[in-house]
Parts: structure tokens; sequence; C-alpha cells
């Protein structure tokens, strides 16, 4: 079996892994953004409530595709296994 056929069978597992790595990645980028900017004093100013929420949308959004590539692509092979 070449590595093209398993990542094929294991392609639901493969997007539904990356959706989570995009979810971290781009719920972590603007917090890391937003901790960075330091004031005319010298002092950070730290992460607000805005910057959570941008977090969490800029995360769920970046994720929101493999996700669902991934739930139809397990989809599609729980209905093939079944019609066998």
């Amino acid at each position: 079996m070449s590595s093209y056929e398993r990542m094929m069978r294991n392609a639901s597992q493969i997007l539904f892994w990356v959706a989570v790595l995009l979810f971290i990645g781009g719920f972590a980028m603007p917090l890391l953004m937003a901790g960075n900017p330091v004031t005319a004093y010298g002092g950070s100013s730290g992460i607000t409530l805005r910057d959570l929420v941008v977090a969490v949308d800029q995360g769920l959004n970046s994720a929101v595709w493999p996700f669902f590539g991934a739930g139809l692509i397990w989809t599609l092979q729980a209905q093939r296994k079944s019609a066998e």
C-alpha cells in the first residue's frame, strides 16, 4: 500500500487534526499579537476581552472548512462501509 492510499484511507482523521492545529494557531496568533503592543511608558497593555473574542473567532474561522471536510469524508466512508 502506497503512502497516497494510506493518506486517502485516513483522510478524515488527517483533516480533523489539521482543523485542530488550525484552531490552535488561529486562536494563539491574535493573542500573541495583542500581548505585544507596548505603551508609551514601556508597559504592556495586556489582553482584553475583545482580544479573546477575536482569537476565538479567528480560530473557528480557520478550522471550519477542514473540520467540515473531515465530517463529510467520514460520513461518506461510513455510508460506503454500510453499503458493502
